[in-house]
Order: C-alpha cells, then structure tokens, then sequence
C-alpha cells in the first residue's frame, strides 16, 4: 500500500513537471515568436498618413526599420538618390485607400492589402499596434467571434498596457466590449488564453478591473471605468 502511495505520488509530480514544461514550452513560442511582419506592394503611390521617421535606405534596410519601428505601412522612393526615400507610417490606407496620391517615384507597402467592408462595423486604427474593427451591434461573444471571422480576423489581442490602453479610446460607454481573452474550452484546458491560443500566464500584464477574475470560465469584455485618477481607465470584466 505504501509503494502505491509513493508511486501516486511520483506519478504526480511527473504529471506536474511535464505540464509545467509543457507550458514554459507555449510561453517561450509566445516570448520569441521569430514571425516576421510581411508588407505587401500594394500599388504605384505615396501614402500622406502620419510618417514615424525618414531615411535613405535600400527597400530592404526600410523594411527592417519598419519592423523594428513598428510601422503599419512605408512608402518608399524607388529611384536611387539624395533624397530620404525611406518613410514609415504610423497607418496605413483602409478601405478607401483616400489618403493615396499618385506618385510614380513612390510604391506604397502596407501589412494590410486587402479592402474591409463589414457592415454596420467601425474600422480603427491604432498607431504602431494595427487595424481593429468596432461591431456597434448588440451580440454575445460566440457571434462577436464570428463577425471576426467573416473578414479574416480576430477578437483583439489585449494582454498588455498598449493594447488596453489604446482599444479603450474607441469605447464611448461603459458597456463592455468583448475582446480576445477567454477560457470557455475544453474541461481540459485550465488556463485563459487569447484568440491565438497563447496563455495568459506568458505574459506579465494584467488588467482585471476589481474584483476580477469573478468567475474561473467565461469570456472578457473590455469596459471602460471612472477612477479617482482618471474618468476613463480601462479594465477586463468577466462576462458570462
């Protein structure tokens, strides 16, 4: 009886140590995500969005820097010359691509080529962070995930001060919002994670309004609070 016992308990710690390895293995692809941001030549034109920075770069030396930058979009000078032909962009063109001018010395590079007509939908940016769109429809989060899913996205990425910081500029109420942050899976699944299945747990920041985590399952709206430092801070609530 006493072997059983010790050997339950080996098992256990065994348990323990391969979910755990299993889990520091998940945050170190989270931590050091060696995925490289693609822009795509979208045409032959300059873009007039707020510029970051200028410089005289190779095209390949201006996507480099628009990476580590973290630049939306550049437009760039073709032709070699004095001129600062690198110019990386804070935006870049939605929808109507109105801020385009036809421009034969320039080519306008974008990680968003593709046109976002969903209806009823607000689309916004957030400088250096990326495009996100705004349902003003009433729904519960399996149809907020679905909306997302129609143009190829994803209920918003929020764990760090950045992102919940910046989202909560376009929220006008203190209705919440739902966003990417759930734990609604599998009874297998103990942990929340986000829409690209990486675990809280790999991440440092944490934004829980009061009292929360109120539940151990559900999904997270983000809402929109009066605080004794500010009239607008942001906060995750659990929403059932």
């Amino acid at each position: 009886m006493l072997h059983r016992i010790k050997l339950n308990i080996y098992l256990f710690y065994l348990l323990l140590i391969l979910i755990l390895i299993v889990e520091a293995n998940k945050c170190f692809t989270v931590n050091n995500n060696d995925l490289v941001p693609q822009y795509e030549l979208i045409k032959n034109s300059r873009s007039i969005k707020s510029v970051i920075v200028e410089k005289k770069l190779s095209l390949i030396e201006c996507q480099k820097l628009a990476i580590t930058r973290k630049a939306l979009a550049f437009n760039f000078y073709k032709k070699n010359n004095k001129k600062l032909n690198c110019q990386l962009l804070e935006c870049p063109e939605i929808n109507s691509f109105s801020s385009l001018i036809r421009d034969n010395k320039f080519n306008y590079y974008s990680l968003y080529p593709r046109y976002l007509y969903p209806v009823n939908i607000t689309v916004k940016c957030l400088p250096r962070v990326g495009v996100f769109i705004i349902s003003e429809e009433s729904k519960n989060y399996t149809d907020a995930k679905k909306t997302c899913e129609e143009v190829n996205g994803k209920l918003a990425h929020i764990i760090s001060e950045e992102r919940t910081e910046g989202l909560a500029k376009f929220i006008t109420h203190n209705t919440p919002v739902f966003v990417g942050l759930s734990n609604r899976r599998s009874s297998k699944d103990r942990f929340w994670k986000n829409e690209f299945d990486e675990p809280l747990d790999c991440f440092d920041y944490r934004g829980w309004n009061k009292g929360e985590p109120s539940a151990s399952r559900g999904c997270v709206g983000l809402i929109v609070t009066k605080s004794v430092i500010s009239d607008k801070t942001p906060a995750w609530r659990i929403q059932q």
